[in-house]
Order: C-alpha cells, then structure tokens, then sequence
C-alpha cells in the first residue's frame, strides 16, 4: 500500500532489511493519516498479489473488502447512526455554537439541538453519547465552521482597527506636531512685519512733523511778505481815492457856495456821477474779485429738499436777482454774445419771479411750494427760447452760471432755513395734537368731505381768516406749477392729455395731494385738470345771473368801454369767485404774453376758457348759442388783452424803480465808506454836507422800495390803470362809485341803435343818455 519512496521521505536512515521496522513506520504513517481524517474501520488490505509498490489492482482489492465483510458492514453503518460522541467531546467540539460554551450540560446540548431544527429521527441523545447520522454531523460541521470563521472576521477586524487607530493617533500627533511649528513660524513672522510697522510709523510721524513745520514756516514768511505788499498798495489806493473824492466834492461845493445853489442841490438829490464812476473805477482795480465769470462755471448739482415756502423768501430772492442783473448793466467790461443771452435771460426769469411773488403775497403765504430745482429747469426753458435764434449756443453753461447763483443764495440763506425747520417741526406737533382733539371729537368726516375739489361750490373750497379769501392749496400750486413749467411749452392750453392720466391725478388732487411732480405728469396733465376743475364747477366763474351782462358789455364797440364796463361787472361777484377770476386772468395773461413760445395767443386762450368760465343754465336755440359764443370769447379776449399790456406797464415801471433803488444804493454805499476813510474834522462843512446827502439818500431808497411794493401787489389786481391822456379825456370818475349802484343803474338802462349806429347806447325813462367814457358813465341830456 504505500511506496518505498513515502518511507524514504519519512525517515531515510531507515534499514529496509529489519521488517520489525518497517512495519512499526508503516503503523505510524497510519496514524498519522487517521488522525487528519475521522476513520471508523481501519483494514489492511493488498493492493496486489505480487506485493509490489505503485501498483493496485481493483479486482483483488473489491474481493478482499467483500471477503472481509467491509462492504456489508458499511451498509450497516449507513443504515444506523453511525457517528456516536460522548457528551463531553460535543462539548469540546462544538462549545463555539452552544450558549453556555464548555459549562454547558446535557439539557443545554439537548435545547441547543432542538433550537437549531436538526431533525429528530436522524439523531438520538443517549446517557453518555449522542447517536447521529453523517448528515446531521455534516450541518453541524458547517454551523460550527461558519462560526469560527465570523469570530475570525471579528477578531481580524479588532486587531485591524487597533492598527488603523494606532497609526491614525500617530499621524494626528504629527500633524500637531507639524501645526505647532508652523504656528510659531507665523507668529514670528508677524512680530517681525508689527516692528517693522511700527518702526515705519515712527519715522513717518517724525518726518511729517518736521515736515509740517517746515510748511507752515513757509506759509508764515509768505503772509507776512504778502501782506506787507498788500498793505502798501492798499494804502497808497486809500490814499488816490480819498484825494479824488475830496478834491472834487470840495469843488463841486465851492461851485454850488458860490452860486448859492447848495440847498437846490439837495433838495433835487443830484448824485456826482463823476464821484461814482472814479470811485468805483478805482475799487474794482485794488478789490479783484476772485470769481470767474458766469461764462466760465461748472455744472452743480440742483437741491432737490430745497424749497421757497413764504412770500418773503421770494422777494430776496427776486432782489438778489436784481442786484445781479443790476451789477451785469453797469460793469464797464464788453460783453460777448453768450452773456448778453444770458443777461437777456435772467432779465425774462426776473420778471417771471416778479410775478410770482406779486401772488404770492396776495395769498397766503402758507400755501407756497416752490422748489429750487423748479426754478432752475424754468431759468432753462427760458434761456433755451432766449438762444433759439444763437446757433451753438452753450446752453449747459447758461444753466450751470444760474446754478452757482443759486447755490450763492441758498447759502446765504441756510441759517434762516435751519430756524424754519425748528419751526416747521413745533407746528407738526400742533397739528397733530389738534387733529387728535378734531377725531375725538367725531368731526372726521366733515374733514373728509371738504377734501373734495371738484364739483365743489368755490365758495365752500375757499379759506377765509378775518375777511380775507384765499384759494384752496392745491389750485394755487396748481397755478405755480403750470407758470413755472408751462409758459414756454408749445401748445399749452390746446393739445390734449392721456384720459387716465387726467383721472389719476385728479384723485390724486382730491385725496388731498400738496406736492405735484411734474416728472410723474406733464405739463399739458395740469392744463387739462385745470380746464376740468372749471368746466365741473356748479356754478361758473362769472355767475349765471351777470351772464347777460357780460354778453352786453361784449358787444360795446369802444374797447375802453368794454373793459371797463367787464371790471365794474365782476365786482359783482362773490369774493371767492372774483379772487379766482382774477387769478386766472392774471395766469391767462402771463401765458399769452409769451405767444412767441407757446402759440397761445389771447385768442385762442379766450376759445378754450370761455365756454368754462361763462356759460349759462338756461335751454336756449342753437342759433342764439352760436352767437353767444362769439361774444364770450370777446369779453375773455378782452380782459387778458387789458391785462397783458398792464403787466408790461407794471414790469417796466418796477424795473426802472430796480435801476435808481441799486444806483441810489450804490451812491449811499460809497459815501459811508468815504466817510470812515477821512481824517477830518466831523463839523466841517464837507461833513454836514454828506450827513445831508446820506439822509436824503435813505429816505429816497425807502420811498421807492415802498412804491415798488405797491405796484408789485397791484399786479394780479383786476383793476384797469389808465394813462394821462385818460385822464384829461375824462369828464366824470366813476372809479368810486359802488358796484351796487352801478348794477342797478345799468339794469334800468335799455338797448337802443340809433340810425342804424353800431354803437350801443343806454336810455332810461328821464330821457337822459348814459355814455361810455375812460373811467365812468357821463351822463347827458338828449334833445328831442
């Protein structure tokens, strides 16, 4: 059975001639083998009848297994069970699958079995063994195999974590290691670049200290030159000028001594020009003022929280304009053309503030709104419609010279500004502690309902305080708005707006809407609402009742008579009717006066507002309505015709009080600044003189100041100034007369034409007839 060559790898000493030997090696190997394996017969048998190695012969071998009962005892075995162990070598076997392990015991074993669902007639349990078939022996095998190799899983798994966490704590240790020197570099390095800082620091502070001192040194050696340079000049000018204005006021003096024309002289307020003009020549050399021309500014950004809220600040404004406009006439510098545009248009911008102001001041100056930047874009309509004809023209330069004589006055003005928004907040908190006490007391929604505008009756929108009529806030803006805007805009009163831009803003307005933007709607928006507020009024303008008067006075032949018969007219009306006609008369006015620009001619103004001021409520034919028509346009036409003309008579006359209140400022100026520069006795005659003359100088200014106030708040006034020739024509001033007598008496008068005449007259019942004149009615005899 087994080769020589086994043996030899066994043992090679061993001595193939002791059999004894041979046959306890062969045991061994037995053995050996048997114990790998789980043997249940051992049985020699001879692989050959020859007993020769590596040779086996399968028929004697299968004669042998069945001599020997081999076959048949294997047969048996299968049939029963054939794998019997004791219960302690199932213990040590398979203590890996039982619960308890080796402290198990026999009903441990016996639960253990039942747990694992072996099947039961394939094994039985004996006193001291376990009987079982190869099968059952098999599934435990395989249990008990799965199980030690789990438990090696996870003991593979322990022992390679622990590895894995060794070295991951070896390498984090590292990394700290290798953070902490890097830490260390860097903390270094930043204390090395903060000394260096600091070191730097410290001797740019020393150096600009020396620095500074070394400037302001220079700086105090420069002052010092200058002024000792300045102060000679200076002193010899002083000198030049006080030696002129002595020399030629003591010759001018002597002159009048002599001819004893002194008093005269005084008493006519006779300025040497002579004095003025060397004077001022003279000044204007040594003073050179420091700003560019108006030519030469850049642009500014325009203040948009900027606002004119009271008459008063519109004057100075209107004032300071003109003392600019006044310094442009008498500065002896030619000009070129682009200033004399811009002379040309602050001239026109001037007279638009004139106008302003004059309403201003007739109304309440709480209801003023306008902002700076309003302002600047009317100056550039109006420099823009100056230019049209200037090719070329540098209108950005125009706007921004007016932009720096804004910001001049707005400076000039800041303190005051500042007071008036302490102000401002004080009145908020009144308000609002009255409009507390107002809901208290329930009265909201009478509040409510007088916020309405439109198809109100004018007299209920009105304010009136101590007798005096003022228009609601909203219209009067509405007024600014359009003159400030408007007046140059192509078209104003004839083209059409967007429907539902009309009806926004009109809620807007009735909802109580103070401040119009007029980038969110367009001038031609304001224009329509304006007609719109007109045209819903219950009652118009000019009242039903006087709408046949009105149509009588239209068809007055002399135009004299017709204007003056339609002023006496609507001092018939209510107050508050008669200050809104006379507001839009006088906005009318201001608009056709510039048709140039805007093709609104008064007749074409008086078309569009006629039928929205003068209208009636009686159902009359059509025939009739078409004449009447005519005739409405005829009395409107008329009135703005009468009031544009008094506008150019007030504007001229205010602008020539301008000239002599700044040339008679400017002649005071010089001699109280004369006055400090002489060292002469204060008794002298030269004295008392100038003493004399600055009197009559102040008293002079203060009187056309006064006369310019006059005719600025006569100038929305409906009331018609005539002329000298007027006067000497006149035979019988009616101008006193009450409009209640006037009415009465011009309702007992009946309509004749006489021969075919177109002239109108009146006849009353004492056959006396009643003529138009300049101011009244002359009243004659007729001859039968």
């Amino acid at each position: 059975m087994f080769s020589s060559s086994n043996k030899m790898n066994i043992n090679e000493k061993d001595n193939r001639h002791y059999e004894k030997t041979q046959k306890q090696e062969n045991a061994f190997i037995v053995n050996h083998y048997a114990g790998k394996a789980n043997p249940f017969f051992i049985r020699c048998i001879k692989s050959n009848i020859n007993k020769l190695p590596n040779m086996f012969d399968e028929s004697t071998v299968a004669r042998q297994l069945k001599y020997t009962g081999m076959l048949e005892t294997v047969r048996i075995r299968r049939a029963g069970y054939n794998v019997r162990i004791s219960y302690l070598e199932f213990k040590q076997l398979y203590r890996v699958l039982l619960p308890k392990g080796i402290y198990s015991n026999k009903l441990d074993i016996h639960s253990y079995l039942i747990l694992i669902d072996l099947n039961k007639q394939h094994y039985q349990l004996g006193k001291t063994k376990i009987y079982m078939r190869e099968s059952q022996k098999v599934q435990l095998d395989i249990k008990l195999h799965t199980k030690i190799i789990i438990s090696i899983r996870k003991i593979q798994k322990w022992f390679r974590r622990i590895l894995k966490k060794k070295k991951c704590l070896k390498l984090n240790q590292s990394a700290l290691t290798i953070q902490n020197a890097w830490k260390q570099h860097v903390i270094k390095k930043k204390e090395f670049h903060a000394a260096l800082l600091i070191q730097s620091y410290w001797k740019m502070y020393k150096i600009r200290k020396w620095y500074f001192q070394l400037i302001n040194g220079c700086k105090l050696l420069q002052c010092h030159i200058r002024g000792y340079n300045t102060r000679l000049a200076y002193t010899g000018g002083i000198y030049k000028i006080r030696t002129t204005i002595m020399t030629q006021t003591n010759t001018k003096l002597n002159r009048l001594r002599q001819s004893n024309d002194l008093d005269k002289y005084i008493q006519e307020e006779k300025y040497p020009s002579s004095i003025i003009q060397s004077t001022t020549k003279t000044l204007s050399e040594i003073n050179k003022s420091r700003k560019s021309k108006f030519s030469t500014t850049r642009e500014y950004t325009d203040s948009t929280d900027r606002i004119i809220s009271d008459a008063k600040e519109l004057r100075l404004m209107q004032d300071f304009i003109t003392k600019k406009i006044y310094k442009m006439d008498t500065k002896e510098v030619k000009f070129s053309e682009v200033d004399m545009v811009f002379k040309q248009a602050l001239k026109e911008f001037n007279e638009n503030l004139v106008a302003q102001y004059s309403v201003a001041n007739k109304q309440d100056s709480g209801v003023l709104n306008i902002k700076y930047r309003d302002l600047i874009a009317n100056f550039e309509r109006v420099i823009e419609t100056t230019a049209i004809s200037k090719n070329g023209f540098p209108l950005t330069m125009g706007v921004n010279a007016f932009r720096g004589f804004m910001n001049e006055f707005m400076s000039s003005r800041d303190h005051v500004m500042r007071i008036k928004k302490k102000n401002e907040k004080k009145k908020k908190k009144t308000n609002l502690i009255v409009y507390n006490a107002l809901k208290c007391n329930k009265i909201s929604l009478r509040a409510n309902e007088q916020q309405k505008l439109f198809g109100v009756p004018l007299s209920l929108l009105c304010h009136y305080d101590e007798g005096k009529c003022t228009l609601p806030q909203q219209l009067e803006e509405l007024f600014c708005k359009i003159e400030i805007h408007g007046l140059y805009s192509e078209g104003l009163y004839r083209k059409s707006a967007v429907s539902s831009k009309i009806r926004d803003f009109k809620e807007k307005l009735e909802n109580g809407l103070k401040n119009i933007d007029v980038q969110v709607y367009s001038v031609h928006v304001l224009a329509n609402t304006l007609k719109l507020f007109l045209r819903e009024m219950p009652e118009p303008l000019l009242t039903f009742d006087l709408y046949d008067d009105f149509l009588r006075a239209a068809e007055l032949v002399d135009n004299n008579d017709r204007i003056q018969t339609i002023i006496l007219l609507t001092k018939n009306l209510q107050s508050s009717h008669q200050i809104l006609f006379e507001r839009l008369i006088f906005h009318l006015a201001l608009v056709a006066n510039k048709q140039q620009y805007n093709r609104m001619s008064t007749s074409s103004l008086a078309i569009v507002f006629a039928p929205c001021i003068l209208r009636t409520n009686r159902c009359i034919p059509a025939q009739d309505s078409l004449n009447d028509i005519g005739r409405q346009t005829k009395c409107i036409e008329a009135i703005i015709m009468q009031k544009i003309q008094n506008i150019k008579n007030t504007l001229n006359n205010i602008d020539s009080l301008d000239v002599a209140t700044n040339t008679a400022s400017e002649r005071l100026n010089i001699l109280r600044g004369s006055k400090f520069l002489s060292d002469e006795n204060k008794d002298s005659a030269a004295s008392i003189t100038s003493n004399a003359e600055e009197l009559l100088l102040e008293d002079h200014i203060e009187e056309l100041i006064k006369e310019k106030t006059q005719l600025t708040l006569n100038l929305p006034t409906l009331v018609r100034i005539n002329s000298d020739e007027d006067l000497l024509s006149t035979e019988f001033d009616y101008d006193n007369e009450s409009s209640d007598e006037f009415k009465e008496s011009y309702k007992k008068c009946g309509r004749n034409i006489n021969n075919g005449s177109a002239n109108p007259t009146y006849q009353n019942e004492n056959n006396l007839r009643t003529t138009n004149c300049e101011f009244g009615y002359c009243i004659d005899k007729v001859e039968n």
